[in-house]
């Protein structure tokens, strides 16, 4: 080291000397902690008292462990010292700082782990106690383990220790407690016990998904297994041979009338959202949420022609009793009619809003439609112009249906209603609630009874007269989840509907 250190003693100055030399005047006393001292860098005189390292340093084993840093004591302003006198000022002796005494550690928090499950002296209680951070000690006294309490039923405890002091012993993180084995028996049990169930109800979540495959066959229904989405519309044909279902997997699905399979028509963009047979030849129309209308061959399902002009999705459409036009609804709130030999568009009306259903009369005078807040307008299907709106519904109407014989026309929808009116006046002629929104209705062949289905998935035949329920086909639990669509038979005794789950069936009326 640098023989660059200076002392002063009695107020005389003395060096350059060796920091040993400055030791050995430590040790002998000569150099007390109010005498002054300098740096080898140089700069201010200080208390020799403010050179911690120097004294720790002599008291613990007589050498320095580094070099006092004497740049930190050159900001010290609490005495001034003038280098140029030949006797500096003596600075006042250092500020004693009062340590305060060492304060009991806070008892501990207990956490309980778990609880006796009954009074039998043998069941046993756990908690953990929750320790200070361990402080600073020398390596002898240092903590070997965390220690871990085991409490009695009877409410006593007792400290076991988890590890066994010895004399290279490290202070470690607390340990989990020590539980009877029985208890941990239990523990393991009831972790096993929700496992399964978490198990099971995952299962149950993928058996509803595919509750259609797995509801048992019944001796009065048909399941029309087939689409890969939801079925949003269901027709019988004309002559009932044929059923034909409309699905958001973009395709329509033709069936026998005892549920088989016969042909896949595909050609659509987007969701397929109605279809309807042609009263006169063997064609089928089907709308779509890619804003187009085709009409198809039944024999082969290929396409005859496309009826474009919709600006957004198709909602709904129906034949005119003759064959020879075709009524549309859709979201940009228009009602069209189309020439189902040439295509060409013939009439297009502003609707007062969304329509989503729409039936053409039996005399095919009057186009009805029903859309959103409830509005039932009936429409001069020659002209055009609106006849009359038929109020009642509180809310979206999203069913509408003419009775074959042209009596009567039925309306529902999200009001949980079912509402019918005279067709000669408009009049209303009967109405009746349901326990659920209605999404679907259809009059049976003689005008005597109406099928509806809605979002709590069941399907009720009604009397029309009374509106009294002669028959719930299917309890709230059937597959089809919530009934979208329905239809009745032309020549009566079978009944339609179809679903959310990707499934259609059709049933025996069997009143």
């Amino acid at each position: 080291m640098s023989e660059a250190w200076r002392y002063q003693l009695a107020g005389h100055e003395h060096g350059p000397v060796q920091f040993s030399a400055l030791v050995a005047l430590a040790r002998s006393g000569q150099l007390q902690r109010n005498d002054l001292v300098q740096g080898p860098e140089g700069g201010d005189w200080i208390c020799a008292d403010l050179i911690e390292g120097l004294f720790e340093s002599v008291a613990r084993d007589g050498a320095p462990r580094t070099t006092p840093d004497l740049q930190a004591f050159r900001d010290i302003s609490e005495f001034t010292i003038d280098r140029n006198s030949e006797t500096a000022p003596r600075p006042a002796p250092p500020r004693t700082i009062p340590v305060p005494p060492r304060q009991p550690a806070p008892p501990p928090t207990v956490r309980p782990v778990a609880r006796p499950s009954g009074g039998d002296a043998t069941d046993w209680e756990a908690a953990l106690f929750d320790t200070p951070p361990p402080v600073a000690q020398p390596a002898a006294r240092r903590p070997t383990a965390a220690d871990a309490s085991v409490v009695g039923a009877s409410g006593g405890a007792s400290r076991v220790p988890t590890e066994t002091a010895g004399p290279d012993a490290v202070p470690v993180k607390p340990g989990p407690a020590i539980l009877p084995s029985d208890l941990v028996a239990r523990v393991r049990l009831k972790r096993a016990e929700f496992l399964l169930r978490v198990a099971v109800a995952l299962l149950l979540l993928v058996l509803v998904g595919d509750l259609a495959l797995l509801w048992p066959r019944r001796p009065d229904a048909e399941k029309l297994i087939g689409h890969k989405l939801g079925v949003n519309d269901v027709k019988f044909s004309p002559d009932g041979k044929t059923v034909a279902t409309a699905s958001d997997d973009a395709s329509v699905r033709l069936w026998s009338s005892a549920g088989q399979p016969l042909r896949v028509i595909t050609g659509h963009a987007k969701r397929v959202t109605s279809v309807a047979f042609s009263p006169v030849t063997a064609e089928i129309a089907s709308a779509s949420g890619d804003m187009s209308i085709r009409l198809w061959d039944l024999a082969t399902g290929i396409e005859i022609r496309a009826f474009l002009g919709h600006e957004q999705a198709v909602s709904a459409i129906a034949f005119h009793p003759n064959g020879a036009a075709l009524a549309s609804v859709g979201w940009d709130r228009t009602l069209r009619i189309w020439q189902t030999q040439s295509g060409e568009l013939s009439l297009s009306l502003l609707t007062p809003t969304v329509m989503e259903c729409v039936a053409w009369s039996a005399d095919g005078k009057t186009i009805a439609t029903g859309g959103l807040k409830g509005r039932v307008v009936l429409w001069d299907a020659a002209t055009g112009q609106p006849r009359q709106e038929l109020p009642g519904h509180t809310g979206d109407v999203k069913a509408i249906a003419y009775s074959r014989d042209g009596r009567l026309l039925a309306t529902a929808g999200a009001d949980m209603t079912v509402r019918l009116y005279d067709v000669r006046d408009g009049k209303p002629a009967g109405e009746f609630g349901e326990p659920f929104k209605v999404l679907d209705l259809a009059f049976s062949p003689d005008a005597a009874r109406l099928i509806v289905g809605g979002f709590d998935g069941e399907v009720l035949i009604h009397d029309a007269a009374t509106g009294q329920t002669l028959r719930t086909i299917e309890p709230p639990s059937n597959p089809l989840i919530r009934v979208t669509c329905v239809d009745y038979h032309p020549q009566g005794g079978k009944v339609a509907a179809g679903g959310y789950k990707a499934l259609a069936i059709l049933w025996k009326e069997s009143l």
